[in-house]
């Protein structure tokens, strides 16, 4: 089984869990789960963590400061990931964004040009505006996770772990993680249940 973390769980992984973990139990354990590959931390991902409050994943943990793994597994490099059909593709515009959207339109205001948000249908948008937002979705850490657990999902047994919920709504312009995963049939958990079922942690939070 291979878990792909998003930051969010990381991040609760530091915040709830590590202050109560006198014995660096956390820290072996990603370890060892990322060398033997049973857990993938995407680049962005990685990145997302130096820069998080100040690097608090990154410092929090040595396992992620590790140099010695084999090549190419931590981070995990999405340089060239792309998805792996036509079908991936076209769910990006038809499933994957919200029936409304915000958009950034300029507006000229006595003052000059002004950036305005307005919330959209997708039936609104112009080609060429639906093109820039699938860009924005192959591009972004959210769209590479979902396209690396799309591509494994058929070979191994894959789940998603993130502290998103699936229909919370902060006026993005794509669904959340554990929605689209429900569409594409991948298992989303949150990182209380990955630590249930697929970990011998004996860490809880009090």
């Amino acid at each position: 089984m291979i878990a792909l973390f998003d930051s969010s769980s990381l991040i609760s992984f530091v915040r709830y869990y590590l202050p109560f973990d006198n014995g660096g139990f956390i820290d072996k354990f990603l370890e060892n789960k990322i060398s033997e590959e049973q857990i993938v931390i995407i680049d962005e991902i990685y990145s997302e963590c130096r820069r998080f409050d100040a690097g608090l994943v990154y410092d929090s943990f040595s396992s992620f400061q590790k140099k010695s793994y084999k090549s190419g597994i931590f981070p995990y490099n999405t340089k060239d990931l792309i998805p792996g059909s036509n079908i991936f593709y076209n769910m990006i515009i038809k499933d994957f964004l919200n029936s409304e959207l915000p958009i950034i339109k300029e507006i000229q205001t006595p003052e000059g040009p002004k950036n305005n948000t307005e919330l959209v249908k997708i039936s609104d948008l112009t080609q060429r505006e639906l093109e820039s937002l699938k860009k924005q979705f192959l591009t972004s850490t959210d769209g590479k996770l979902i396209i690396l657990a799309d591509n494994l999902k058929d070979k191994e047994e894959i789940v998603v772990v993130t502290e998103e919920k699936e229909r919370s709504n902060d006026s993005k312009a794509f669904k959340k993680i554990p929605a689209i995963c429900k569409l594409l049939g991948i298992t989303c958990i949150s990182l209380p249940v990955y630590l249930e079922k697929y970990s011998n942690l004996n860490i809880e939070i009090r």
